[in-house]
Parts: structure tokens; sequence; C-alpha cells
């Protein structure tokens, strides 16, 4: 279990190969065992998601039991099959979005959203047209207005950019 925290990863179990990995990616040195106490600093944890790592076979039989014990408080995700993502019922990338457009006097209609993993699924929903990138898992392509045929590193972004601007 792994969160992040002044620009390291805060983890509260071993490092296993997988955090080492989100390490690598992110430039982001672990903690370990990490001090959750100066979160808040008032010594209860106060944090935005959880990522939980592992096998993708052991996260893929946790989900079911996750998501239905922690069903009202939180939503539960892979972003990765080796990523098992928690967090708060209802924050997520089109909360954000939904802020932000506000903020900036924009319709949704006009907001297009590129995504390529299961935590894009509400902002694909959210966006005026949601586009899932080529590479995306077919449960999350089935939650976009269009799919591209490039992935997000060979111009699937560019392809977007072409189509609809």
């Amino acid at each position: 279990m792994a969160a992040y925290r002044e620009g390291v990863i805060a983890a509260g179990t071993e490092p296993d190969f997988y955090m080492e990995m989100e390490s690598r990616i992110t430039g982001m040195p672990i903690r370990y065992p990490a001090d959750f106490s100066g979160f808040s600093g008032s010594g209860t944890i106060s944090v935005n998601e959880c990522l939980l790592t592992g096998h993708p076979d052991e996260l893929e039989a946790l989900e079911p039991y996750l998501s239905h014990k922690y069903f009202h408080e939180a939503q539960i995700f892979h972003s990765e099959p080796w990523y098992l993502e928690v967090a708060p019922k209802q924050v997520d990338k089109a909360y954000g979005l939904k802020y932000l457009l506000r903020h900036l006097n924009i319709p949704k209609e006009e907001m297009v959203c590129c995504g390529d993993s299961y935590n894009d699924i509400r902002m694909l929903q959210y966006a005026g047209v949601g586009v899932a990138m080529a590479n995306a898992p077919e449960n999350v392509k089935l939650f976009a207005d269009y799919v591209t045929e490039r992935d997000n590193d060979h111009l699937g972004v560019a392809e977007v950019v072409e189509r609809f601007f």
C-alpha cells in the first residue's frame, strides 16, 4: 500500500517489485516505513488516493472484495494490471474537469478528453467527446465516443488533435 506525499512514495507495506517500478517511472523515492502521521499534521492520515501494488492475479481477486466492502466510501479500479487504486467516491478526473470548466465558463460539450485506463471512464463519459486510446482496455473503449487507431505512445493524441481540432 502506498500514497504520494511531497515528492516521495510513502509505503505502508514493504515495497514490492511493482512499487519499485512505480518509483523508477515517477522518479520518486520510496519511504518505508512511511511516517503517515505527518500527512495532515494532526496525527491522522489525510490522503487523496491509495495505490495497492501486486501481482495482477492477486489484485484481480481483491478488487471485488474491496469494491463491495467500501462501496459507499470509495471507488476501486485498476489503472494498470499491477495497480489497484482506492480513491474517495466521486473524486475523479470528471470532478476536476467539471470544476475547471465552470471556472473557465466553457460548456462540457466543447471538451474533448483522452484516456487509456479505468480511472478515465467517468471523464470519458462526462466529456462532450470522450476518446479512448487504441491501447485502452476493451472495457474502457466501451465508454468512449471515439477510439483512436494509434496508442498514446505512438501519436494517439496527435490523431485526436487532427480529427477534432
